[in-house]
């Protein structure tokens, strides 16, 4: 697969970890989602003292990034695993020279456009497909979730994942379809049905964004694993270490600005207000538009 991918707030994730920087000393950083690796890239190249480790619960995403990444040797390495799961692991668990603490952790909580654009995921309405939604290609697919659940567990869903208002008629709408054959197992055919149900007018998104992303929340689990992580995070920080993170909808910001409310006696607010992209990037990649970054630094004993 050829790399689509175009990492957002680059330039500033590249700030961020700056003042890491130290004389000859090398640092560790851990990409909790290596994606289409090109944050990785990025700090690999521009920073030669730091190493990092490449995680990614997408086994597909970690092969397309090995040959990217061969130019750097050892200062990378890789594990197969969703990153919820390393605040659990011993050092020993780790690949050597790259186990926690770690001086920098990166969380780019948006797909790459490598899985949105891929018949593969079932991820986006741009193009056709089975609807999937799955990362780790385990579990229940989102058409599946659709077919098993109940017009009010899924009208559930649309609104704690995808903040909609009218929820619960477009759910009961859905599942009529479904049971009649008008909505079959397609991306595209899903799309169009609720463009003809909820309409586009005054609208700014898609029909479908929401009822998208709320399935592409409930099927990897993304809160969960996302407040899992950061109730460990810290512990696995080395101290004036440094962690940015790059939410793209509001339900993640509230839960990251939650957690470093929380803990604000343990962390530095480097980031006061979320960055978000410039005007030249939003007009090279689009997709840019919604992402936040905040940055955090653990607090010296």
């Amino acid at each position: 697969m050829s790399n689509l991918h175009i990492p957002v707030l680059q330039t500033e994730v590249l700030e961020a970890f700056s003042p890491l920087v130290n004389g000859e000393n090398s640092k560790t950083l851990l990409d909790c989602t290596l994606g289409g690796a090109g944050h990785t890239a990025a700090l690999l190249e521009y920073f030669p003292k730091f190493k990092v480790l490449g995680c990614d619960v997408d086994a597909n995403a970690i092969q397309n990034a090995k040959p990217r990444l061969s130019v750097f040797g050892e200062r990378i390495d890789y594990i197969n695993t969703n990153f919820s799961h390393l605040i659990d692991e011993s050092s020993s668990w780790f690949p050597e020279g790259f186990a926690p603490p770690w001086d920098g952790i990166l969380l780019d909580l948006g797909y790459s456009s490598n899985q949105l654009q891929s018949e593969e995921y079932g991820m986006s309405f741009q193009l056709d497909a089975p609807i999937d939604m799955r990362l780790s290609r385990k579990g229940m697919s989102a058409w599946e979730l659709i077919e098993d659940s109940s017009a009010l567990e899924l009208a559930e869903i649309f609104k704690v994942y995808g903040e909609m208002p009218s929820s619960h008629r477009i759910a009961e709408k859905i599942k009529s379809a479904v049971q009649s054959g008008e909505i079959r197992n397609s991306t595209l055919v899903l799309a169009q049905f609720l463009e003809r149900v909820v309409g586009r007018r005054h609208m700014k998104i898609h029909p479908a964004t929401l009822v998208f992303q709320a399935l592409r929340i409930a099927v990897n689990d993304e809160l969960r694993v996302l407040d899992h992580f950061l109730e460990g995070v810290i512990l696995k920080m080395s101290e004036g270490g440094r962690i940015a993170i790059i939410t793209f909808h509001s339900l993640e910001d509230r839960i990251v600005k939650k957690w470093g409310l929380k803990n604000k006696a343990k962390l530095n607010w480097i980031t006061k207000k979320p960055i978000t992209a410039s005007v030249e990037e939003l007009k090279i990649n689009p997709r840019s538009r919604s992402a936040k970054l905040r940055v955090f630094e653990k607090r010296t004993s």
